[in-house]
């Protein structure tokens, strides 16, 4: 059975979530900076970082003007223009008007700049042949309330250029006015110093990958792009990395032991007599992290370039003798159970006090912030073996039907007599999810899942299927709260949250539709802003709440009488910033009216 009632309940009303989004326009007007119109201008809509075909787009009569009908806009949505022989431009922060009501805006472009200079490798050798793409400037840095301004391409054909035999690029028809931030109606004059507004992030692109950003450019002022030629060449991947494993108090070969890479997620097992082991098909002269596991010894990390003579000599590997850790997973009545999967590793001191469990598989040297990272599975009998040292290892483990288990450094269970570490599990408890809204299921509903008192653990975003159900296995007894989510561009909020308390063994069905309060909160605020409600002596991830319509309206039902912090904020999108304020207490007696004013006055 549910438990009782903890927190709020959300109910998002059929006029914030309509089957069909209402159509709307975008209209105006293009003309060139001595207010020309520009006939055949090419006018982009569409999410800041989509690509060019992802983008909805008119052309301008001869008069200039555009008329653009969509159903598609959101907070992260900007307008955008281009013409041959002009500088493109977007408008950030625009809202579609009603199709009764046109709002028409007024683009006036202005003479385009170019950037030029050289693809160096490191050694100061051209490159020829790859393609340089500009984009957008990023700027910013990540904090609690803002994160670096992302590199976006501009409105129009591709701006990019392709080296030639002397690794020189020109890359033209770029906007000549500031590449970031915020685009007013009609731009002011250009600014006298070059240096001071315009700047454009570089990248560079071959047949076998992208490398992005590789650096700043000026208009007027040469650029220099230095990379690795292995990077973007289409040389043949022949490289060889040889090492030898051995005891490095004795010298003695070490005959069996296992190799992994960074950021592969496969344990290599080696068995040799001499304890040699090579890596073939490597870019010659690339740096590669290998670490090496063996039983009775501290793991070790080797960090060799790859060479491309297949006599080259064999790198050292010595290892020291260091305890392994002898373990078993039991049942809860001590049967060994196998097949187990297990990852452990060293976590960085900023990711030590969290797991994900949606990313088990993504845990490998050099991702999710682990270090000397292990994937095991246990045997027959139930037992696996870890070569730890003495590095503060964590521990997650997952088998099917029983519980997941996370343990931290700390929490590790002691080894018995007979030096095995035991881990019992027991069996999982699981949630059957049903998500409905306006009495029928919600396809593809977005899930979150927070148990109580354990925040650190997370379960990541957990996925509904086309019947609007899920089921979430792997649990321990405990309280959790589950809450379907409404995004907003790159963030969200809860929409309907409901407490449920798992006991042993048991498996709830939990129907997320109606909330249980009898009151609303309603009002209007920016666009797509997120308003989000909390009651007081709630804990942090209890909170509710809706985002505005492309009207700025929102209603929040299921509401129960009391006194709640109510706080906004918006996506960063292009502009960087997070955009939340600090809160306000407010009072829920009965049907409450709240206009929240100027929220983003920049928009």
């Amino acid at each position: 059975m549910l438990c009782s009632l903890a927190v709020l309940l959300l109910y998002v009303s059929p006029f914030l979530s309509a089957d069909e989004p209402e159509l709307r326009l975008l209209c105006g007007r293009v003309t060139d900076d001595a207010g020309k119109p520009l006939a055949g201008a090419l006018v982009e809509w569409g999410d800041f970082d989509a690509h060019q075909e992802d983008r909805e787009s008119v052309r301008t009569g001869n008069d200039g003007s555009f008329r653009l009908e969509t159903r598609k806009y959101g907070p992260d949505f900007r307008l955008g223009v281009s013409a041959e022989g002009w500088g493109p431009r977007w408008a950030h922060g625009v809202i579609p008007a009603p199709i009764d009501r046109p709002e028409p805006r007024h683009f006036e472009l202005l003479k385009p700049v170019e950037v030029y200079g050289q693809v160096l490798d490191d050694d100061g050798k051209p490159i020829a042949n790859v393609v340089v793409i500009a984009r957008s400037e990023s700027r910013g840095f990540y904090s609690s309330f803002s994160m670096p301004t992302p590199s976006y391409l501009f409105p129009g054909p591709a701006h990019e250029a392709t080296t030639d035999q002397n690794g020189n690029f020109t890359i033209r028809n770029l906007p000549s006015e500031k590449a970031s931030g915020f685009i007013a109606p009609r731009p002011g004059p250009n600014p006298a110093t070059p240096r001071d507004y315009y700047k454009f992030d570089l990248s560079v692109r071959s047949s076998e990958t992208t490398r992005m950003p590789c650096g700043t450019a000026v208009p007027g002022e040469y650029a220099a792009i230095q990379i690795s030629r292995d990077d973007v060449t289409d040389s043949k991947r022949s490289g060889v990395l040889k090492a030898r494993v051995f005891n490095a108090e004795t010298g003695q070969p070490i005959e069996q032991f296992r190799i992994v890479r960074r950021h592969v997620p496969v344990m290599e097992p080696i068995i040799n007599v001499d304890g040699k082991f090579e890596l073939m098909s490597l870019t010659v002269g690339r740096d590669y992290q290998v670490f090496v596991y063996a039983d009775g010894f501290a793991p070790f990390v080797m960090r060799e370039p790859a060479s491309e003579d297949a006599s080259a000599k064999y790198f050292p590997c010595p290892l020291k003798k260091s305890p392994s850790i002898q373990g078993m997973i039991v049942d809860s009545n001590d049967n060994p159970i196998s097949g187990v999967e297990i990852v452990a590793g060293v976590a960085r001191e900023s990711s030590q006090d969290r797991f994900h469990w949606g990313d088990f598989d993504r845990y490998v040297d050099g991702n999710m912030g682990w270090e000397f990272v292990q994937r095991v599975t246990t045997a027959e009998n139930g037992k696996f073996l870890l070569c730890v040292g003495d590095l503060p290892y964590s521990l997650a483990v997952k088998a099917h039907g029983k519980s997941q288990e996370f343990f931290r450094p700390t929490d590790l269970p002691k080894p018995d007599s007979e030096g095995l570490v035991k881990i019992s599990l027991v069996d999982e408890c699981c949630l059957r999810v049903m998500v409905k809204k306006n009495g029928k299921p919600e396809p593809n509903a977005g899930l979150y899942l927070s148990r109580k008192d354990s925040w650190d653990l997370d379960f990541g975003e957990i996925k509904a299927n086309e019947e609007g159900r899920c089921e979430i296995g792997g649990l321990q007894p405990g309280t959790y709260l589950v809450s379907v989510y409404h995004r907003s561009g790159r963030t969200g909020t809860s929409q309907l949250s409901r407490w449920v308390t798992l006991a042993a063994s048991e498996t709830i069905d939990v129907e997320m539709e109606k909330p249980d309060g009898q009151f609303s909160l309603s009002g209007k605020a920016d666009p797509f802003v997120m308003i989000s409600l909390r009651a007081k002596g709630e804990q942090l991830y209890s909170n509710v709440g809706a985002v505005t319509d492309v009207d700025g309206n929102y209603r929040i039902d299921g509401l129960t009488a009391g006194t709640y912090k109510l706080s906004t904020h918006g996506s960063p999108g292009a502009g960087g910033y997070l955009h939340r304020d600090r809160g306000m207490e407010i009072k829920i007696s009965g049907d409450t009216i709240h206009d929240v004013k100027d929220v983003f006055p920049f928009r």
